[in-house]
């Protein structure tokens, strides 16, 4: 049997996606996992954008020596090494950048190895996943002509932690895996919604839906009136 599809709304829907990937999560994975009907094309096509996330979230400097993310860690490493997945494994070392570092004081000090992010490819699967989250929460798809917005660069967020917590202490929780993942929402003006997404406690994403019509034309999520 078939079911609308959460993402284009075809009937057409016979696969279960999960959201976020199941690569992310401590095993045995909970069994309560957030997952919504999709059809293969919307399900398939974004398996390689999964484990770009995946692998940048376990990557992030507040995240990579947690041990709730030592499991996934090593399995995303066990994928870098195999000689099926090259593409994949040169995709992930060009990540690696170093990046030049100074003192307050204007001292230059010796570069650090970062990760570099690929912004517009994150974006688009944050978005994804707040399209998932909002149907698997709501019971309804986002309306068509509705616009996702997201911020995806976490020390952003935490720099603001006040103002974000002061938004979704006024909304819903749910907790899928303890120190792992939690995802927040709530109702905001004019019908939109806002969620906060939050990877082992230390990698918060941010997202809004916003009604057909009622985008702004800046893209910034951090200036948004809810």
């Amino acid at each position: 049997m078939n079911y609308e599809c959460a993402y284009c709304g075809l009937p057409t829907a016979d696969t279960d996606d999960h959201i976020p990937p199941k690569s992310i999560y401590q095993k045995p994975g909970p069994s309560h996992a957030p997952s919504v009907k999709a059809c293969a094309s919307c399900n398939h096509g974004a398996s390689q954008d999964d484990e770009y996330f995946r692998d940048t979230v376990l990557m992030y400097y507040r995240v990579a020596d947690l041990p709730q993310a030592q499991q996934q860690f090593e399995a995303m490493f066990r994928a870098v090494r195999n000689p099926n997945k090259r593409k994949y494994a040169e995709a992930v070392l060009r990540g690696f950048v170093e990046r030049e570092v100074r003192t307050t004081a204007g001292l230059i000090l010796p570069p650090l190895t970062g990760y570099k992010i690929d912004v517009p490819r994150l974006e688009r699967t944050v978005a994804r996943y707040v399209t998932g989250l909002y149907r698997h929460q709501l019971g309804a798809r986002v309306p068509d002509g509705a616009t996702v917005r997201t911020a995806v660069k976490p020390d952003v967020i935490v720099a603001h932690t006040p103002e974000v917590l002061g938004i979704f202490n006024r909304g819903s929780r749910r907790v899928v895996q303890e120190g792992v993942f939690w995802y927040s929402w709530r109702l905001v003006k004019d019908g939109g919604s806002a969620w906060l997404l939050v990877f082992f406690d230390a990698f918060p994403l941010l997202g809004i839906v916003y009604p057909p019509g009622k985008a702004p034309a800046e893209r910034v999520v951090a200036r948004l009136a809810v």
